[in-house]
Parts: structure tokens; C-alpha cells; sequence
């Protein structure tokens, strides 16, 4: 670009500085969106540039300078992004590597330039070395998580690649898998991770499909489960972040970092504690689908029971309605929907109602219960 300056006037020479000034402004404007598209990522509107103009200076020098400039604004002002890795390569959260392709994929740390790299769950706990490794492949398809320190997230990063940079510092990882969703096999990975600011976040990587059936379930499985541990996990390390803002270097970190990965260990005893006990439940849903139970006769009993007939369950606020021959039926308090029935013995009855589980339920309660039912 040649600039020319007119010879005329004081006056005239500064209305060309400012023509020439608005062209350079167009063209600084439109090479910092090349330059964001070439980063990955959009360019912020406003960004302080000092530009060093030598006579010796070849053209590939000031784009040098400003792509400098450009990376190191973007790493300051850009927000993490949710399920997604910050990618050193590629200096940006939105690039093809900072998220996985496969549904059984886990993070498994960074390579020498700081590109996040993915691999299947079981072999995340071959390379690990760790014991469940083998419990992968068992027949009763188990729930298995397993804890990932710093050190071995990094174990390939080179400090070129970002190592002691604090775009997106991992302090600890929990992977686990598999979770079925619609009859596919997910994988999860949760990080606790800090950022410039020195604040810590955690940071859920997994396919759209898993994240949303976590959201979403509302029905007592182990997806529900799963999503309510992770809520009590986020809150116990948002916790630690106090104490963690006022730390200046490693040492004063270190009793913060093992804090939090025992909380992590934590979450992982968790977890699986889940899945077993959604594996325990299964087993005794069929074993009552086996035993005789008397639910052809809940509709009877409900048109033929007295007033007497109706308790209020205080622990697990439902209707009891004891019927005829121990047949007890159980309605919801709040849908009036039968649940169940099973019978039990009179003593048994007996020991609830002294310890007050089972109280009279109120007159209008049962009649309105009654009431839905003669419809029927």
C-alpha cells in the first residue's frame, strides 16, 4: 500500500492522514478475522496492538507481531467452553481435536504439542495400568470409573505445547464406562481444571447423546443417579476453590490438589457403588416379577375398604391400603396411581403403625382415591 502526501497545506495533509488512517483500519479489521479463522477461532472486537515499524522489516514480521499479539488476547478473553478440551495446537476450544469422535472414547492426555488426544476407554486402563483393566470385559457389563493425575495427563506435553500454561490446567481427571443410553455404550470424563484466573471449574467431555440423557432423566436408574453425583462432586469442588485462589506457587497447591483427588476417588467409589446397587435392584424386580402378588385384587379392595383401611406410608409418602387376607396395596400421594401390592403379616402392620410409618390418612384423601377409581 503506497501512501502520498500531499505537498498544499497543514490542512490538506491531515485530511489525508485520516483517509489513509480509515483505510489502514478496514484492512487491520479485515486481516484480524483472517487471522481468526486461521486461529480456529473468532477474533475479539477490541484488541490493544503495538506494532514495531523498522525500515528493515519485511512484511512477514508485522504479521508476526500481530498474530502474537492475536494468540495472546485470545487466550486471555476467551470463556472455556462446556464439553469441550482447550486444544495448545490449535489454541482454541473449538477446533476438531478438542472433542472426542467416538462414543466409547476418553481423554487420555496431550500430546508433545498440546493436541488433546482420545482412545477407547479400555485401553485409557491398559495404559494406565490399572487393576479393573480386566473387569472391562465382564459378563455382568460393569459400571467402572478410574482416577487420572496431572502428571500422567501430561506425561507427552512439552512445555512448548502448553505444559505450564494455565489456559487449561488439568489438576485431575475421572473417566468412566460405560453408560447405556438407548441401547448404545457411552463413555464419560469429568476434569477438574483451573484457568488463568486461577479458578477452579469442572468440565464434562462426552458424546451430545450422554450429556443430554443425563440432563433429562428423571426416572430412578443409574443415569439419574450418576447426574445427581456429579452435582454433589461440582458443589465439593467449588468448595476447595477459596482456599485455592489464595495459593502462589506448587507447594501451597499441594495439600489443595490431593484434597481433590480425594473427592475424586470419591465420586469413583461412587459410581460404581451405583451401578452395583442398579445391578442388585434389577435382580430383586425379578424376583418379585416371580412371586404371586396380589395386584388383580387392588381395585376390589379399594371399592371395599372402610375408612380404617387407609394409612398414609410417612417415609415414603404413599397411600397404604390394607385389604383382605395381609394383601396390601400402594397407591401414590400424589397421582393416586397403584404402585404395588404384596401381602404381609398382621405383625409386621402392626410394628409399622407403633412406629408411627404408618398414621391414619385423612377422610378426603380417600375419598378422592376412591373416587378416581369408580370411573374405571
Amino acid at each position: 500500500m503506497t501512501i502520498n502526501y500531499p505537498q498544499d497545506s497543514e490542512e490538506e495533509l491531515l485530511k489525508s492522514l485520516e483517509e489513509d488512517a480509515k483505510d489502514i483500519h478496514i484492512r487491520l479489521q479485515a486481516f484480524r478475522d483472517k487471522v481468526g479463522k486461521y486461529l480456529n477461532h473468532p477474533a475479539p472486537k477490541d484488541i490493544p496492538l503495538k506494532l514495531s515499524l523498522k525500515n528493515e522489516d519485511q512484511p512477514d514480521a508485522i504479521t508476526s507481531q500481530i498474530l502474537t499479539q492475536l494468540q495472546a488476547s485470545l487466550a486471555s478473553k476467551q470463556e472455556h467452553k462446556k464439553h469441550a478440551c482447550f486444544c495448545y495446537e490449535c489454541n482454541s476450544y473449538r477446533c476438531a481435536h478438542s472433542q472426542q469422535e467416538e462414543n466409547d472414547e476418553v481423554f487420555t492426555g496431550y500430546s508433545a504439542t498440546g493436541r488433546p488426544i482420545w482412545a477407547p476407554f479400555n485401553e485409557l486402563l491398559s495404559i494406565s495400568e490399572d487393576p479393573k483393566a480386566g473387569d472391562i470385559y465382564s459378563q455382568k457389563n460393569p459400571l467402572l470409573a478410574t482416577l487420572n493425575n496431572r502428571n500422567f495427563l501430561t506425561r507427552n506435553q512439552l512445555i512448548g505445547g502448553g505444559l505450564h500454561q494455565r489456559e487449561y490446567r488439568i489438576i485431575s481427571q475421572v473417566t468412566c464406562g460405560y453408560l447405556n443410553v438407548e441401547r448404545e455404550r457411552y463413555t464419560l470424563s469429568i476434569q477438574v481444571v483451573e484457568n488463568t484466573k486461577q479458578q477452579l471449574f469442572v468440565q464434562r467431555l462426552a458424546k451430545v447423546q450422554l450429556l443430554d440423557a443425563l440432563k433429562n432423566d428423571q426416572v430412578n436408574t443409574t443415569l439419574a443417579r450418576v447426574e445427581e453425583l456429579l452435582r454433589q462432586h461440582k458443589k465439593a469442588i467449588q468448595k476447595v476453590q477459596n482456599q485455592w485462589a489464595k495459593t502462589v506457587n506448587a507447594k501451597s497447591r499441594s495439600p489443595l490438589v490431593a484434597q481433590i483427588n480425594r473427592i475424586n476417588r470419591k465420586l469413583i467409589n461412587h459410581i460404581e457403588r451405583a451401578s452395583r446397587q442398579k445391578q442388585r435392584r434389577t435382580q430383586h424386580a425379578q424376583q418379585r416379577a416371580n412371586e404371586k402378588r396380589p395386584t388383580h385384587k387392588a381395585l376390589d379392595d379399594l371399592m371395599n375398604a372402610p375408612q380404617e383401611a387407609y394409612y398414609l406410608d410417612r417415609y415414603k409418602k404413599t397411600i397404604i391400603l390394607k385389604g383382605p387376607k395381609a394383601r396390601i396395596h400402594v397407591f401414590s400421594l400424589e397421582t393416586g396411581k397403584h404402585l404395588t401390592s404384596f401381602t404381609m403379616s398382621k405383625e409386621e402392620f402392626q410394628i409399622r403403625c407403633d412406629k408411627t410409618r404408618y398414621v391414619a390418612l385423612e377422610k378426603t384423601k380417600a375419598q378422592t382415591l376412591k373416587e378416581k377409581y369408580k370411573s374405571l
